[in-house]
């Protein structure tokens, strides 16, 4: 196994497999599987796949190491990095999570009922 799997991995476990930014649920090893569990279409799904994010980008002297990879979603990690610069993180993840609330971001492509359900629970888990 890579090295930057098994971190990805372990950031995911200590994440309670949800995104660093959005914290919605994410998966890593059966796309079908949390579609059918979630009630959520292929793509939907494809959306949250479980990746390793470096906050600190390998190209501004980040590395592979668990203080450096944390697990976000593909759509949030792609977003973040589609930018001409990628924003800090904890800047990042506000505006993921002010998005989120004004039901845009993800919550505006996924169904109403999953993204209310799921960040319901992980208030509830996380208090």
């Amino acid at each position: 196994m890579s090295s930057l799997k098994h971190l990805r991995e372990n950031a995911a476990l200590a994440q309670s497999h949800r995104c660093y930014y959005c914290n919605l649920p994410i998966w890593d090893q059966d796309p079908l599987r949390f579609a059918t569990t979630h009630e959520l279409s292929h793509r939907q799904a494809m959306l949250l796949q479980c990746t390793a994010e470096h906050l600190q980008s390998r190209s501004e002297g980040g590395s592979d190491n668990s203080t450096n990879i944390v697990a976000a979603c593909k759509y949030c990690n792609g977003q973040r990095h589609n930018r001409k610069r990628a924003p800090v993180p904890s800047s990042y993840r506000q505006f993921v999570v002010d998005r989120m609330q004004r039901d845009k971001w993800l919550a505006a492509i996924l169904p109403k009922n999953f993204v209310t359900r799921e960040l319901v629970s992980s208030t509830v888990c996380n208090t």
